[in-house]
């Protein structure tokens, strides 16, 4: 299975800010990088995004097409 720091969206008062994900090299480390898992095996990272002050935000991981288990976590609901 492939992984991507790009499967994870961000959302922000209801609004998709995909674009405001940044790989923060003073971040936590490791960051989430890309690449082919084999069966059986895990990956950990981060991914960082800078969010505004105010309402809710939400994760949502959302893996290639023709894999059904994505999901969603509320970080601050509004």
């Amino acid at each position: 299975m492939s992984f991507n720091f790009l499967d994870w969206q961000l959302y922000c008062g209801g609004a998709l800010l995909q674009s405001a994900w940044r790989m923060d090299l003073d971040g936590p480390q490791p960051a989430l990088a890309s690449g082919a898992l084999p069966a059986g095996r895990t990956v950990s990272g981060y991914v960082v995004w800078e969010v505004p002050a105010g309402g809710d935000v939400r994760i949502a991981y959302a893996p290639p097409q023709g894999i059904d288990s994505g999901f969603e976590v509320v970080i601050r609901p509004s």
